[in-house]
């Protein structure tokens, strides 16, 4: 079934027939009515048409749908590009690639674009050669090498994290690795904590160990929190104070009275800090005099302070006497 999407001046009906017409015309001529409708140039419903036109533009006739954009602004231009991309690299990654770094393509130096479109080809890429796109992901500048790497690891992570685990850590060691490590651990812990964990632990001690159990614990707890908590509660108090806050807060998304209470009987730390921040923020937003009533029975200490901070913060708006009387509390 064709989905009916409503934006600015141009109707469902001539949407869906822009959309599935090979007229070239047609498109553009419905991608001008678009942008000639819409509130600004963010406007959601007016992008979301207009990325799915270009995508269909640039399937059939590339060069003709980056030339499209030339007399756009530079982030309309950007994003646009974007979408022209993808649909190029679904077909020829390579093709992709070439644009891409092509000495006289502007869109590339815009400032994050070039990241965002180095992620956009190699994670099409990658569903077709991930060792050719890693490959290519090493050649590139800082600037885009890392949403290349983004695209490749992140799109392998998700059906063989074993595999983009150690391409990982064939990498140079330094930010972006590490970067890469996290977000592996994350997307494998949400699929299969413990071997997630397992991977994480079997590494050296260090900022990428710590980082990947952390990530590991967080994709865990966003689908079952209680059981990540229970696994943590069996580490030693060092290690598990360091890794509070990542359990603490995809729990405090979806319960945040429980993720207090476990918070609770938590050792100090930045990990309880953090957990305290994310909690308080999202119980003060739904249920305030629950939160407040909680916090305000917790001994005086550095976590309660973060949490009076998210708590005071999240009234301030609606209730500005109470924010700045809790703020008077602050130890």
């Amino acid at each position: 079934m064709t989905p009916v999407i409503k934006t600015p001046r141009s109707g469902p009906e001539k949407l869906v027939n822009a959309f599935l017409s090979r007229q070239l015309h047609e498109i553009e001529a419905a991608l001008a009515e678009i942008r000639a409708g819409a509130s600004n140039q963010f406007d959601p419903e007016a992008m979301f048409a207009s990325h799915l036109l270009l995508m269909r533009w640039g399937e059939e006739d590339s060069e003709g749908a980056f030339a499209s954009l030339e007399k756009l602004g530079m982030m309309e231009r950007a994003f646009g590009s974007m979408s022209v991309l993808a649909a190029v690299a679904s077909k020829d990654p390579r093709a992709a690639a070439d644009w891409l770094v092509a000495p006289d393509n502007i869109m590339a130096m815009v400032p994050r674009a070039g990241d965002f479109m180095a992620t956009t080809v190699t994670k099409e890429w990658a569903k077709q050669d991930p060792d050719a796109a890693l490959a290519w992901a090493k050649t590139l500048p800082e600037g885009k090498r890392a949403g290349a790497y983004n695209g490749v690891l992140g799109s392998l992570a998700a059906d063989d994290p074993q595999r983009a685990s150690k391409m990982a850590l064939e990498l140079e060691a330094g930010k972006d690795r590490a970067n890469l490590i996290g977000n592996i651990a994350e997307s494998w812990g949400k699929k299969s904590p413990t071997e997630a964990i397992a991977w994480a632990q079997s590494l050296e001690e260090g900022k990428e160990r710590d980082t990947a159990m952390s990530k590991s614990l967080g994709g865990w707890a966003q689908s079952e929190p209680a059981e990540a908590a229970a696994f943590l509660d069996q580490m030693g108090e060092e290690e598990k104070a360091a890794h509070v806050g990542a359990v603490a807060g995809p729990w405090a998304r979806q319960d945040p009275s429980g993720a207090a209470g476990w918070l609770a009987d938590q050792p100090e730390g930045e990990g309880k800090n953090e957990g305290m921040r994310q909690t308080m923020w999202m119980w003060t937003a739904t249920e305030p005099e629950a939160a407040s009533t909680w916090l305000a029975q917790q001994p005086e200490g550095e976590s309660r302070d973060h949490g009076i901070v998210s708590l005071a913060s999240t009234t301030f708006e609606e209730d500005p006497a109470s924010a700045v009387t809790w703020a008077a509390a602050i130890s």
